[in-house]
């Protein structure tokens, strides 16, 4: 445990993936209050591009995806130690393993127009160093 864990604070600038990680590692590896732990955004949502909007009428949005694979080590490790809402036994990480069993990820659509539309985006062109 670092010295004067108990005493220091942080401060994570926007409520996306990056600082919820952040929040996460520091209760996990500096054993750091989660009360000195202040996540400021300035959105009503938290989430970053991680968030998901909508109804079934309409459609929904969401700007992050959750394709999972193999090699996406410290997603794994992080959802593994955060215990599930409903269940205290499990962990978030079962919960993912187990939707995209249930729902394997299908996109075929990457690119949208017009609240949903989908977009022809062959016409792009990407850049010799990508």
């Amino acid at each position: 445990m670092p010295k004067d864990i108990d005493a220091r604070k942080a401060y994570l600038i926007g409520g996306g993936i990056a600082s919820l990680a952040s929040a996460a590692f520091l209760l996990r590896d500096a054993h750091m209050k989660g009360n000195n732990i202040h996540i400021l955004e300035e959105s009503s949502i938290y989430g970053g591009s991680m968030d998901g909007a909508g109804i079934a009428e309409t459609g929904y949005t969401a700007r992050g995806g959750r394709e999972i694979e193999e090699h996406f080590e410290c997603f794994m490790d992080l959802f593994s130690f955060i215990p599930s809402l409903t269940d205290t036994n499990r962990t978030v990480l079962d919960e993912f393993r187990e939707l995209n069993i249930k729902e394997p990820i299908e996109s075929h659509c990457h690119l949208v127009q017009n609240q949903g539309e989908k977009c022809d985006f062959h016409h792009l062109v990407y850049p010799n160093n990508i």
